[in-house]
């Protein structure tokens, strides 16, 4: 092998290094500022630069660009023709659909639960879900949050549907953006708990039929609560 084949391999494997170390910087970028915006560190329909992002993270422009566009594909970043991306502002009409297509969506996924998961699955929701109960008993609302979110994420997960999964990763992000500024009250968490048992009892006993409607129920449940909570 000459020498100007061992140039090109070089630069293509410089090549493939830059590509690799651009990808975990854009991750990190697109993690943190997930969290953030979810935290609601970020007003709704505040502005994300390019420029205002890089210099925050010290990198050049090209990370933040990639890891803003892969925002905007989870839904909780807009960007209007010719201005900057934005963080999300749901109207009402919007989080209704947003709600029913979760609702079809996961419904869909606890049949398909009912049917595929497994018993170290069962298992560890039924653990869950206790520890869910727990943190409501010592009033720990945070806790209870991330409870209900790792709850309906095991049950997506159970249904064995790597696409469902997915799309239903994408839904929970914009669920999340718009909830976070409503603060879930005791007497609707205990509801869901039940719910979320009665949910385990169905695909504990392979029900999946009665298992898709009571998720159907629960998340609709949830729409009737957020839309009284934005219109009271």
């Amino acid at each position: 092998m000459n020498g100007d084949s061992y140039k090109f391999m070089g630069a293509e494997l410089d090549t493939e290094r830059s590509f690799s170390s651009r990808g975990k910087i854009k991750n990190r970028i697109f993690q943190e500022l997930l969290s953030s915006i979810l935290a609601g560190e970020y007003e709704a329909g505040e502005k994300l630069t390019i420029e205002a992002v890089a210099d925050d993270f010290q990198v050049s422009n090209t990370p933040v660009r990639e890891a803003l566009k892969e925002l905007e594909t989870t839904g909780i970043l807009h960007k209007p023709p010719y201005k900057s991306y934005q963080v999300r502002d749901f109207n009402l009409e919007e989080v209704k659909d947003i709600f029913e297509s979760r609702a079809a969506l996961e419904s869909y996924g606890c049949q398909l639960a009912a049917e595929r998961i497994e018993k170290s699955e069962l298992e560890e929701l039924t653990t869950l879900h206790e520890e869910g109960e727990k943190y409501l008993e010592a009033e720990d609302m945070e806790g209870f949050s991330e409870y209900n979110r790792i709850f309906h994420f095991r049950l997506a997960a159970a249904s064995h549907n790597e696409h469902l999964l997915k799309l239903y990763r994408n839904i929970q992000h914009q669920i999340m953006l718009f909830t976070y500024q409503v603060f879930e009250t005791t007497d609707r968490s205990w509801q869901t708990i039940k719910e979320h048992e009665l949910i385990i009892d169905r695909i504990s006993d392979g029900e999946s039929e009665k298992a898709r409607r009571s998720m159907e129920e629960h998340i609709l449940n949830s729409w009737r609560k957020y839309e009284g909570a934005r219109t009271d």
